[in-house]
Order: C-alpha cells, then structure tokens, then sequence
C-alpha cells in the first residue's frame, strides 16, 4: 500500500468538509417527508438501521482495540454505488455494496464477523470470498456476507490500476474516495452514503444532478476510458437507461458504438457476464426486451454480444442467399426492425385476455432477433452439424438450459404455424398436435410466425378461431384412456408400440371432441387390426 491510511483520510476529510458532502435527511420506516426541503433523502428500512448500527458498532470495537489480530485504528466506511442510487430515487433495493478507506473488504468482513461472534454468535454468517481477475474485468477481491438478513459485498476503495511492461497483473493500492468515485461506471452511481457522518457524498460533483435533474446517463471519465476498464458496461449502460427512462449522453454513445469497445467486449468479458448483463436487459423490473435488443442493433454491438462460432464452417442460408459473412450486417438490421413488430405484437387488442398471459414477451423478443440466422448451422466437434441460433444462446450468452430448448422449440415450428395461417382448412387435428408440441408456447410460437409474415392481424385472428374450436388449452387435456388401461384392454406390450397407441388415441380425440372412453377404445382396436393385417 503506498498511501498511509492518516494521508487517505485527511484528502478524505479535506473533500468531505468542501465539495463532497450534500445535506442529507436519513430517514427512518415510517417518518414523514413531506415538510422536508432537503435535496437528498435516505429511507431507511429497519433492517438497514440494523446493519448501519451493526457495521458502526464493529468499528467502535475496533478502535477501541476490541477485536482480536486486529490493531486499533480509524476506518471510514461508507454504502456505495446501486443502494444510494435507488434510496434517493425511492426505489427498493436488496443488496449492499459497502467500501473501507484503509483495509481490504476480506479483512473488515473479518472484523464484523468477529464482532459479531463476541456480540450474537448465532447471528453469525460465513464469509465468501469473490477473487480479483483483472483480465476479465474483475479489479477488486470481493467479500460477501449476509448481515442482518441483507446480502452485503465488501471491498476496497479502488485506485487506478498500474501496470509494468513485464506483467500482466497490476500494481494496486487503496485508493481515495475521489479516485474511486471516477473508477466507477456511470456518475448516477458514484455516489456514496457515508455511515459515520450520515451525509451523501458526491465526489464527481455530476451524480446527483444526473441522478435528480438531468436524468442523463453520463461517465465520470471519458467514455471510452471508462468501457475500456470494463467493457461489459455498455450493456449496463442500455440496461440503467431503460430502467430508469434516462438518455444517453452523446459522447456515451459514440464510445458504445466503437469497434475497439465491441472487440474488448469479446476478448476482455466471459461470456456469462454478458449473458448475465443481458438477461437484466430482457426481464426484471422496469426492463423492455425490444427496446434494448433495439439499442443493441443501434449501437452495432449485436455479433459482440450473441457472437457466432469462431471455428468451425458456417452453413445453410441468411436473407434467403447462401451465407457469406458480408451478409451479417443485413441480417442484424433486419433483426433490429423486427423489434417494432414484437412492440406491435404487445400492443394488439386480443378478444381473449388469456393470450397477455401465454405470451412470453421475453422469449419473443429474443427469438424475433434471431429469427434471420435460423437456416444456419455449423460444423461442430464429430462432424455434427449445429444450430447457429442454438450456438449464440448456448454459448454466446450462455443462457439456461432451459432458454436454448424453448428458443429451439419456437424456431423449429414457427414455419408450421406459418403454414397455418396461409390455410383456412386445417383440421383440429393438425392445429392440436402442433399445440401438443409447443405447449405453453404455441401463443408465442404463432405470433412470432406472425412477425416472420409481417401478418401480426392473421396471427391474432388464427388465435380467436383457434381459442372458438376450444383446442387453445388441447395441449394440457389428459387422455381419455391412460397408458395402463390401453395396455389390459388392447392387449399391448410394454415398449415404444405404446406410444404410438397413445398418439392414435390423442389424434381421434382432437377430432372427436365429445368422444367417450368405449369410441376411443373401439377406434383403437380398429386400428389395431389395420396394423397386424399389414
């Protein structure tokens, strides 16, 4: 360390007293703010009062020399980033990030724990331990620990990194509160509640004015310094703007579009974090699927973020030509414009409201986005052939298991449901199985096809009539005769031959909605005999 912990704190009080330090009144659950003409004000619940009296009572046992391997000393502790941010928006927030001026977060998480040991012990919660990993972005060994039921991360006020010509690791140092303040990605998060004093600090000079006033999303430090440090910040960049309704500043979006910030996306950031990133574009509160796939394809970061296969030779069709990566371009603006179409998809009026609740708006948007590159494939590991679609949600982003099956269901039976709405004759039959095969994502299956057929009326008029012949639920109805009685009454061995019964049975069904047990059995039977007489 090559600043002493008397020199930081005496730059940290010399901007407290001056320029930092906003008037603040801390509110506690339940008190009135109505008379207050205060700018910034702190509501806190009483789980956090219990945490900031818990933290502030563990540094008067540490100064006073209470906490064993630990020598006495001062030590400023302040909330920073997200948790001041949503206080003084009057948002709810769940977790904590906590920085100390002169020790590690490992080592004050330590000294709490201890404390709490001498205190509560059954209140006692085990430490874990986030390691640093500049390469992929990730400057600052982390602490985490639960304190009074709140998820806390403990670490360091951050300095800038040096490096030598030598070594790829860099030099670190604690740093002040002004230098971590600028380290951070957006003013709107700079901002620092300090515990002893009680008082907002804002060291940027930018972030309250941002956060209150401007609603603007702005960088501490030159943009392209600031995405360069972590690259992955462009994604949160789209992600606070939506979640807050802010605008981006100019020269924020110039630094987003750059070439050289995409390319550090890919080489600097693992693919979970930007999965991660994304999916808190996608879903969660305040978020808008198309709205951020959109920016995405503004900002011309879409082959950063989804990427496709760095080997392995890429295969089949793009915008109905056989595919040349000079095409990519053209795909990726058609995906852009296809956002409009799910934004329209949303806003339809459906005579049924059941189709607001079978619609995945999430699944939707990110399937219409990369509905262009569906007729491509790759040759993996064994010579397999392998979706590309299935590629960037797998292993671009790195999304659930879950995800890439779903993706994949929709993709390959969106030109079926295509198919049926070009045909006014369709039997229940058909519109049944291909219900029985997508599920509880036959709504969305069928107004992405609507997407693909820039026919979102067709697609919502396919719905009604399908919801009025009543199969729109078909996929859920159990069959009238299970396995078991089919097997005594037909005489069948146990195997994959019950299966085919079972689908027999499923089809008459579809097509004899009043049917009863003894026609269904009889159907079977016939059927039956059509089998053995061939």
């Amino acid at each position: 360390v090559s600043m002493s912990c008397q020199k930081r704190r005496r730059m940290s009080e010399k901007y407290s007293r001056t320029e930092a330090s906003i008037p603040t009144q801390v509110l506690k659950e339940g008190e009135d703010d109505s008379s207050l003409a205060t700018t910034a004000k702190i509501r806190l619940t009483l789980q956090e009062e219990s945490l900031i009296s818990t933290i502030l009572n563990a540094i008067d046992y540490l100064q006073k020399g209470k906490i064993d391997g630990y020598a006495a000393r001062p030590v400023v502790v302040r909330i920073a980033g997200g948790w001041v941010r949503d206080k003084l928006l009057n948002r709810s927030t769940h977790d904590v990030d906590i920085v100390i001026d002169c020790l590690s977060g490992v080592d004050f998480a330590k000294i709490l724990q201890a404390y709490l040991k001498l205190t509560v012990p059954n209140e006692v919660k085990r430490i874990g331990v986030i390691a640093a990993n500049p390469n992929q972005s990730k400057h600052l060994e982390t602490a985490t620990m639960v304190v009074k039921g709140i998820e806390c991360d403990f670490c360091n006020l951050r300095a800038e990194e040096v490096y030598s010509d030598t070594s790829r690791i860099p030099t670190t140092r604690f740093g002040t509160p002004l230098e971590d303040s600028q380290r951070r990605d957006f003013t709107i998060n700079s901002l620092f509640f300090n515990l002893q004093t009680q008082l907002i600090e804002d060291w940027t000079g930018q972030g309250l004015t941002d956060l209150l006033e401007s609603k603007l999303l702005v960088t501490p430090l030159d943009p392209f310094t600031t995405f360069q440090d972590d690259p992955l910040r462009v994604l949160r960049a789209i992600r606070f703007s939506i979640r807050f309704n802010f605008n981006l500043d100019k020269n924020l979006m110039i630094a987003m579009s750059s070439k050289q910030i995409h390319d550090a996306l890919v080489v600097k950031v693992s693919r979970e974090r930007v999965g991660k990133e994304l999916e808190g574009c996608l879903s969660g509160k305040g978020a808008k699927p198309t709205k951020a796939l959109r920016l995405i394809g503004d900002l011309h970061l879409s082959r950063s973020v989804f990427l496709l296969p760095s080997i392995g030779k890429i295969e089949g069709e793009l915008l109905e030509q056989t595919y040349v990566t000079e095409n990519q371009s053209d795909a990726w603006e058609i995906s852009k414009l296809s956002m409009k179409s799910v934004e329209l998809v949303d806003s339809v009026h459906v005579a049924d409201s059941q189709v607001k609740c079978l619609l995945d708006t999430r699944l939707l948007a990110l399937t219409a986005y990369l509905l262009p590159f569906r007729k491509l494939s790759y040759v993996g590991q064994k010579l397999k052939q392998l979706s590309i679609v299935e590629f960037m949600i797998r292993e671009g982003i790195k999304f659930k298991n879950k995800d890439v099956r779903a993706i994949m269901l929709l993709i390959e039976n969106v030109d079926k449901f295509r198919a049926l709405s070009k045909n006014d004759e369709q039997s229940r039959e058909t519109i049944g199985m291909l219900l029985r095969t997508t599920k509880d994502l036959w709504v969305t299956c069928l107004f992405l096809a609507g997407i693909l057929e820039s026919a979102i009326e067709s697609a919502q008029d396919l719905y009604i009539m399908i919801a009025r012949m009543k199969l729109d639920m078909s996929w859920k109805n159990p069959p009238l005769l299970d396995g078991r009685i089919m097997i005594q009454a037909l005489g069948l061995p146990k195997g994959p031959l019950v299966g085919t019964f079972m689908e027999a049975q499923v089809r008459w069904t579809l097509n004899n909605p009043e049917g009863t047990k003894d026609e269904v059995l009889e159907h079977l039977k016939q059927y039956q005999q059509k089998l053995e007489s061939k």
